[in-house]
């Protein structure tokens, strides 16, 4: 935009660049989102697997297709003060994933006129009898990804919002 020669260029100027502020914070905030959420995807592969997948978890359809597919999402909302929400799909396994589940006990399902039996995915037999599943430790998993991807996120926005401000002004 090279130097100004007048007031009045150099107001022009200077209102170019503050309408620009509100899509080059949103653009920047987008990039920061998608940082977080490679991160998160990479941590997560480490954890359960290239495929993302937990198995044995989910209905026995998901079961048979190798389980419960897990995913991250975002999304961004506004423009001069744009925020990224960034969402771990599906929930439920995700909390698993993050703090682990207290011991609790399976009970068989009992069927009408049949005998009473459950296939535990992990046994090689029916079970007809209450079993207990043991605690299990969180992995962390989502926290720790956002924890390494605080430092890149904020130097991609940087980068980003800078990018933006140009692109549009010149």
């Amino acid at each position: 935009m090279g130097t100004s020669t007048s007031v009045m260029e150099f107001a022009i100027k200077i209102d170019k660049f503050a309408k620009v502020q509100g899509r080059a914070n949103r653009d920047a905030t987008q990039a920061a989102a998608q940082v977080y959420k490679d991160r998160i995807l990479a941590n997560l592969a480490k954890d359960v697997g290239a495929d993302l997948r937990m198995s044995r978890w989910g209905a026995k359809g998901q079961r048979s297709s190798g389980g419960i597919k897990l995913g991250v999402g975002y999304q961004v909302r506004g423009y001069e003060h744009a925020t990224a929400l960034i969402k771990a799909k599906p929930a439920g396994v995700w909390k698993v994933l993050e703090h682990g589940a207290a011991a609790h006990s399976v009970k068989p399902k009992k069927r009408r006129g049949a005998r009473t039996a459950m296939i535990g995915s992990g046994y090689a037999h029916p079970v007809s009898h209450e079993i207990m599943i043991p605690q299990t430790r969180g992995k962390r998993t989502f926290s720790i990804a956002a924890k390494t991807a605080e430092r890149p996120a904020v130097e991609v926005f940087q980068v980003a919002h800078a990018r933006s401000v140009r692109k549009q002004i010149t």
